[in-house]
């Protein structure tokens, strides 16, 4: 998962937006099954291809389970909480908040508005993380 901080650390520095969902238990096969087919071990330097804003795939999401990219350019349902609408939260928030709220996997985010780096678990926001923090959170420690 330091290969996923690190991408993030840097797309948060050049404020280029991302989402990544991570598996747990639920399956996303699903939602890959709307992308592209990556299946490859995550590095900084990957990821960062591929949210670059000349990227084909850099529209949507990356989905990671069992330590590898599994997809890219992945759609995610949509969040209908309307205090996330009145908010002016873009379409990358409300896929997050969306992906969260239907299954256990957990979301991240990089807004490229404000370059926070901010985690969308159990259909709740956290508050923006240092790029330490976001490392405890894949790691799952809180």
């Amino acid at each position: 998962m330091r290969a996923v901080a690190e991408a993030c650390a840097r797309l948060a520095e050049t404020k280029t937006g991302a989402l990544l969902v991570i598996q747990r238990k639920a399956d996303l096969q699903p939602i890959a099954a709307t992308g592209t087919v990556v299946d490859a071990l995550p590095n900084s330097e990957l990821l960062q291809a591929i949210f670059a804003k000349d990227s084909p795939l850099h529209d949507g999401a990356v989905l990671l389970s069992e330590g590898r990219i599994i997809a890219a350019s992945c759609m995610l349902p949509l969040s209908d909480q309307a205090s996330y609408q009145a908010a002016g939260y873009g379409m990358r928030h409300r896929a997050a908040l969306g992906r969260s709220e239907q299954s256990d996997a957990l979301v991240v985010l990089v807004s490229e508005e404000s370059g926070h780096l901010v985690v969308a678990e159990e259909g709740q926001f956290s508050e923006p993380l240092s790029p330490n923090a976001l490392m405890h959170r894949l790691r799952g420690e809180r």
